[in-house]
């Protein structure tokens, strides 16, 4: 009367039928991972090439204005700007401002809008949005050209309009991202005083 053990020969074949399928199930695992990866990077490429995209048009549009003039600082930027609507341009006093999330300790953009008004009221609507996606880093700096041979540009991380009557020569964004610590720059030139209003 025969055992009913496992032969040798069963037990390996077995043994490599297993393999088989675990292999086979983290191939397709890893293939799932992987794409998965990869769209999430493409979309946080899009969010980060997006939103240069509309700081650039906005600041392409500023002009220098002496009673609200452009102001920067590494993580805030103000300046005016000029927004059409039912046939008449408004003057909007735009922001954007780098604010730390509580929850995750990382940063965005929060852009704010504001009616610009000689008077100093409060009562003026504002809108307010997050501009941004979390980020590690987001840095703004300021570019003025050397006035003296060879007319270098000197990058600061402030610009004062009150102080310098004009607008930066150039404004450049960095965003760091989260993990890999990648950074994303724009350089964005600014109008030579197409339109100053005193």
């Amino acid at each position: 009367m025969r055992d009913h053990a496992f032969t040798l020969i069963e037990l390996i074949v077995a043994l490599t039928i297993f393999v088989v399928i675990i292999v086979t199930v983290y191939s397709g695992f890893y293939v799932g991972l992987r794409a998965w990866r990869t769209s999430e990077l493409i979309a946080k490429d899009k969010n980060v090439r997006l939103c240069f995209l509309k700081i650039e048009k906005e600041l392409k549009n500023s002009f220098f204005f002496s009673r609200a003039a452009f102001k920067g600082l590494a993580k805030e930027m103000s300046f005016p700007l000029v927004k059409q609507g039912s046939g008449k341009g408004k003057l909007y006093l735009i922001s954007y401002t780098v604010k730390k999330d509580p929850a995750s300790g990382l940063v965005q953009i929060i852009r704010n809008e504001r009616l610009y008004s000689d008077e100093d009221t409060m009562d003026l609507k504002e809108k307010t949005k997050v501009f941004s996606p979390l980020m590690k880093d987001i840095r703004f700096e300021y570019a003025s050209k050397d006035i003296n041979p060879p007319y270098q540009f000197v990058w600061q991380d402030s610009w004062d309009g009150d102080v310098q009557s004009r607008l930066p020569f150039g404004v450049k964004i960095t965003f760091e991202m989260v993990g890999s610590g990648e950074l994303y720059s724009k350089l964005v030139i600014l109008p030579e005083e197409k339109m100053v209003l005193k």
